[in-house]
């Protein structure tokens, strides 16, 4: 495998020469499973006797009150960071951070209509308008028909209006008047109006008469047509509005609360859920559904307008990883999946399915950077200090204050650990904080600083080969030490690495070492050489954020997707085939997958020849 990894450089490079495909096979990249994120629910669609549940990171789900049916990126979903969604022309409409799309019903895959960024969608008369990312408000207008293959026809695609705000929210009438709402707290008319409103526009409605409803975290509006002030009444914390624009008043009880900004919490429900902020609401059948930033609760009863009846909530378990959408990194452990979140702590996937492990009672942060196993123990990089996880499930945190009257005790001298390695040659240690560099063996721990050339505070990563031990940098490239030597001495942009920026860095089973950088790709340094490789050598992007070596194979991620380097080619992967995120923040081996940590969720992939 070595040798495989020693002429990649060469074979990369022939990759687009004529007659390449003929002499290797070409590798192939495949989506397995795909596993988001269940816990924020972004939008809710009654549709007859189910219930569609858009998640913010776990694609969306069909809920019929007895069974749950996911739908993401595996399916044709662009991605699983879904903002919005409506039922329209054809069916059921879905907004993502990577597209829009519509849901066939026969074959129930979803068809891609557009790429982009989209934040809102709602049917009209004249077709689906949708809101992207970059202020443009679009129409699309479906035919009915299907074509030769039994898909629905492509829908044309026309721009209603430009130059509009970052929108949070978007509804449309029957008689083609529409309304977007504002992050920056101001509602947009078809009839030209914009409407300044108290705050941003959580949620905005059609009702009658070409009025609309508009939700803000402290009120809740009536615009009426022509240009006169909205009618302003202070809100509830308990009111939202419905699919109908009607304000709902939902007192929930225990464990959900209220508007964003609320000054105080309700306390968890009983069976174990986090508290929970309320995002959406929805009458559906005989009660309501509620979606939180921590899943999806339904009630018992039904939903009143302008009651103060208790509804009791139960939740609904949608399946997915707790510690989602946006997973920073993935490891094995005692033969079980690991995840860390950048905001959603630690989670593990064994036979009962997943655990979530959260400050304080278990980490310092729950901003997990960076996951390493050994036979024993688990080691948490986080943002506040490191942790080990034994095979008993025990916990220990070592975090920058055990330092403070002790700079040679077991602990970080930075807060933040960005890195943790394994080193091949005698199974030891290697823990990387900001600025400091220290090495693990048993319970003592030896440290490195500015005697040792460790003159930075900006470490992103570590790692451990059999001759060198290297750190990757923000600022300064890399810091290489060799074994026999004592301190740590640069390689930058001086000697050939691309750019200064190191977003992660391995060493090879060959030596090599491999730099992921900011804006120009990877870099390869062995014998003293640099190669390097870009997106004119097959790279996805030259933004790169993390690279592994997989069974002599280095898999790159980068901010568009993934590219696997190896003997047989280049082959790259991307949301377009069914990764739920296009951001690749780590990969590791399981089986025969190899599981992707990315800004959609976990993705299990298969290479072949």
């Amino acid at each position: 495998m070595s040798f495989l990894t020693a002429v990649v450089a060469t074979l990369v490079l022939a990759a687009g020469a004529p007659g390449f495909s003929s002499m290797f096979p070409h590798p192939a990249l495949s989506v397995v499973e795909n596993i988001g994120s269940s816990e924020e629910v972004s939008c809710l669609v009654p549709d007859g006797d189910g219930l569609w549940v858009g998640l913010l990171g776990g694609g969306v789900a069909r809920w019929d009150g007895h069974r749950v049916e996911r739908f993401d990126s595996a399916d044709g979903l662009p991605g699983n960071r879904v903002n919005a969604c409506a039922r329209g022309v054809g069916g059921l409409w879905v907004a993502t951070d990577s597209g829009l799309a519509r849901l066939d019903e026969r074959s129930m895959v979803f068809d891609t209509v557009a790429v982009g960024r989209f934040l809102g969608v709602a049917a009209g008369p004249g077709g689906m308008l949708a809101s992207t990312g970059h202020g443009e408000l679009l129409r699309f207008v479906c035919p009915g028909s299907t074509g030769a293959d039994g898909r629905p026809e492509k829908c044309r695609k026309q721009v209603v209006q430009r130059e509009l705000p970052v929108a949070l929210s978007l509804a449309a009438s029957s008689d083609g008047t529409w309304g977007l709402g504002g992050i920056d707290g101001s509602l947009v008319l078809s009839n030209g109006l914009t409407v300044p409103l108290d705050g941003p526009v959580l949620d905005v409605k059609a009702i009658a008469d070409g009025r609309f409803s508009a939700l803000t975290p402290d009120s809740l509006h009536e615009i009426v047509p022509g240009p006169v002030p909205p009618t302003t009444r202070k809100r509830r914390l308990s009111e939202y509005l419905d699919a109908d624009g009607i304000p709902l008043t939902v007192p929930l009880s225990p464990g959900v609360s209220g508007a964003p900004g609320a000054a105080a919490w309700a306390a968890p429900v009983a069976h174990g859920s986090p508290k929970a902020l309320v995002t959406r609401v929805a009458r559906w059948g005989a009660g309501v559904a509620v979606g939180t930033d921590s899943g999806l609760f339904v009630s018992a009863g039904p939903a009143a307008a302008g009651s103060d009846a208790a509804v009791g909530v139960e939740p609904v378990a949608l399946g997915g990883c707790p510690c989602g959408p946006r997973i920073s990194s993935v490891e094995v452990f005692q033969g079980h999946l690991w995840a860390g979140g950048f905001d959603g702590g630690l989670c593990r996937l064994d036979k009962t399915g997943w655990t979530r492990f959260a400050g304080p009672d278990y980490l310092p942060s729950d901003m997990v950077n960076r996951l390493e196993a050994t036979r024993r123990f688990l080691f948490v990089a986080t943002l506040k200090g490191l942790v080990t996880v034994d095979t008993r499930g025990h916990f220990r945190r070592y975090v920058e204050a055990d330092c403070v009257d002790n700079l040679r005790g077991p602990c970080p001298w930075h807060q933040s650990v960005p890195g943790v390695a394994l080193d091949p040659t005698d199974a030891t240690v290697w823990v990387a904080d900001a600025g400091a560099i220290h090495n693990i063996r048993g319970n003592r721990w030896k440290h490195y600083f500015r005697k040792a050339g460790v003159d930075t505070t900006e470490i992103t990563r570590i790692a451990a080969g059999r001759d060198f031990i290297v750190a990757a940098t923000l600022d300064s490239g890399l810091l290489v030490k060799g074994r026999r030597e004592r301190t740590f001495r640069v390689l930058d942009e001086r000697h050939g690495l691309s750019d200064n920026w190191v977003m992660d860095v391995t060493v090879a089973e060959d030596g090599a070492v491999w730099a992921a950088t900011c804006t120009r790709g990877v870099s390869r340094w062995k014998d003293g050489r640099w190669t390097t490789f870009t997106r004119q050598e097959g790279l996805a992007d030259d933004y790169t954020l993390s690279v592994n070596e997989i069974d002599g194979r280095m898999w790159v991620g980068t901010l568009k997707g993934l590219t696997v380097l190896s003997s047989a080619g280049v082959v790259s992967l991307s949301s377009r085939d069914g990764l739920p995120g296009d951001e690749i923040h780590d990969a590791v081996a399981m089986g025969n997958r190899v599981w992707l940590a990315t800004d959609g969720g976990l993705s299990a992939v298969r290479y072949s020849l």
